[in-house]
């Protein structure tokens, strides 16, 4: 239901939130109002649920406030606090995506080949057949990227929080279908006094996103009851 009221406020056409023959709809005014409400108490907490949603705006705000705090990892505390990736982690991620797995297959078996058009002579099949390759091995690098980056779903279940074919919970993500952030690498590079900060601000942004979210659904409870 709130992941439904988010996304409406983006949709151009009012719609009913409340269940079907009701004649108490709730319209994008009410909750582009509800939002207006929540957002003059809580700022910061409606930056961090437009950045989920992916506004780049959002997102490129929510950096500058932490790099006030910490200069050199504004962009790892802004990544933390949405549910996505540190840097060195995306990669491990993209690799883990049956996805890229499967492109890689299909590119390997270019290469394969273009190994054996060298050996044959056919130097002008053999390079473009390695070209292929890179076009699909990189073509699937960036979709797995942009996956992982805009919905912070864990790419090797799919956000089920399940493996296919198996009863059992996906050991990536620990069966919760999303990405869970490598923050224990802050802690190894930046020592203890920069990671409590660290930790520190990204407690911040969740907690004013979780007080904007209570507000939010009082004020869309407020406007049902009229």
């Amino acid at each position: 239901m709130i992941e439904e009221l988010y996304l409406s406020l983006y949709e151009p056409r009012t719609v009913s939130l409340l269940p079907r023959g009701s004649t108490h709809g709730i319209g994008r005014e009410e909750i582009l109002g509800a939002a207006s409400a929540a957002k003059a108490k809580h700022p910061l907490g409606d930056r961090v649920v437009l950045a989920e949603m992916g506004d780049q705006r959002s997102i490129s705000k929510l950096a500058e406030w932490a790099k006030g705090i910490l200069p050199d990892l504004c962009q790892e505390v802004v990544a933390v606090a949405l549910g996505r990736p540190l840097p060195e982690q995306l990669e491990q991620l993209i690799k883990v995506s049956p996805r890229y797995a499967r492109e890689s297959a299909r590119a390997r078996k270019l290469r394969a080949e273009a190994t054996h058009q060298h050996k044959c002579g056919h130097h002008h099949n053999g390079e473009k057949l390695e070209l292929e390759a890179d076009g699909i091995l990189y073509a699937a690098h960036e979709h797995c990227k942009r996956n992982i980056l805009s919905n912070g779903k864990c790419p090797r279940c799919r956000g089920t929080g399940r493996m296919e074919r198996k009863d059992e919970p996906c050991p990536i993500c620990n069966g919760t279908g999303n990405v869970i952030p490598s923050v224990g690498d802050v802690l190894k590079k930046h020592g203890p006094e920069v990671y409590s900060k660290f930790v520190r601000l990204v407690d911040i942004m969740q907690m004013d996103k979780s007080d904007w979210m209570r507000l939010f659904m009082r004020q869309i409870g407020a406007e049902r009851a009229e």
